[in-house]
């Protein structure tokens, strides 16, 4: 799980001149794309390691003990190790397919073209526009052993660009779980167009983020006046397992939930029951 990263959502005398207009990105290729099989977490009751000997006195006891910690450390280690072993097979038959994946690849995808009005734009590298933001972002995208779940974790830096006296950039992490997928791939190496699926999948995901970032930007310097955000547990499906998050709800569509989480981060999560009339309001 990546660390959320400093002054999440500082903007201090940044601005967006018009709270309308997209927001300018000027992109940083420096950190690639990776994927990543989601390992599953062990359970923590189960370590497998007990203390079965006999302990003599408080000396003995507290022998035993750390020698205890160090079992257990070892064995939780060598478990994690294991389980993210094979959680990376199950990328295995995409591999070939992902190798030249790059942030423009996933930004130029027809999957992410449309006539929707995007709340950001992608700068030209030779293009620069006032205002814009220099964007540096760390995506990893991780994929659940039955490949019906993809999740992008994605560590983000935005600077205002120029820069003005008492500017900070804003820093954070953006988490977008996918709704369920179908395109399975059974064999040892994925069809072209399974691979094409998961890199549309993988584009659609990073838009999605690349929207919350922009929101929350426009947001930091154009606050709703006399607005209350709510503040509620979020249940939600990942894959066929259950999970929920606490934190302020920023938007709901008809499909899905985002909401910035008790720890900063931005998330965006499919919903787990179906819509009401009520929840299909655009953002």
């Amino acid at each position: 799980m990546a660390e959320p990263l400093a002054n999440p959502g500082g903007l201090a005398g940044t601005g967006v001149s018009d709270p309308g207009a997209p927001i300018h990105f000027q992109l940083i290729d420096a950190a690639p794309v990776a994927f990543h099989g989601l390992a599953e977490s062990a359970d923590p009751g189960q370590s497998g390691a007990g203390m079965p000997y006999p302990v003599v006195g408080i000396v003995g006891l507290l022998t035993a003990i750390a020698t205890h910690a160090v079992l257990v450390k070892t064995s939780e280690s060598h478990e994690r190790s294991k389980q993210e072993n094979a959680a990376e097979a199950v990328l295995d038959p995409f591999r070939a397919g992902l190798t030249d994946v790059s942030l423009r690849t996933l930004l130029n995808s027809p999957a992410t073209s449309g006539p929707v009005q995007r709340a950001f734009e992608i700068l030209p590298d030779a293009e620069v526009t006032s205002p814009a933001w220099r964007l540096e972002l760390s995506p990893t995208f991780l994929m659940s052993k039955d490949q019906r779940v993809l999740i992008l974790e994605a560590q983000v830096k935005a600077q205002r660009q120029p820069d003005r006296e008492g500017s900070s950039p804003y820093a954070n992490v953006i988490r977008v779980i996918s709704a369920p997928r179908e395109d399975i791939a059974t064999d040892t190496t994925a069809t072209p167009e399974q691979v094409r699926h998961l890199i549309d999948d993988s584009s659609a995901l990073l838009v999605q983020a690349l929207e919350m970032l922009s929101r929350s930007l426009r947001d930091a310097e154009h606050p709703a006046q006399g607005a209350r955000l709510e503040e509620r547990t979020v249940r939600y499906k990942e894959g066929v397992k259950q999970r929920f998050e606490r934190g302020v709800v920023l938007a709901e569509s008809c499909d899905r939930v985002e909401l910035r989480t008790l720890r900063g981060w931005l998330m965006s999560v499919p919903r787990q029951s179906p819509p009401t009339q009520a929840d299909c309001t655009p953002h």
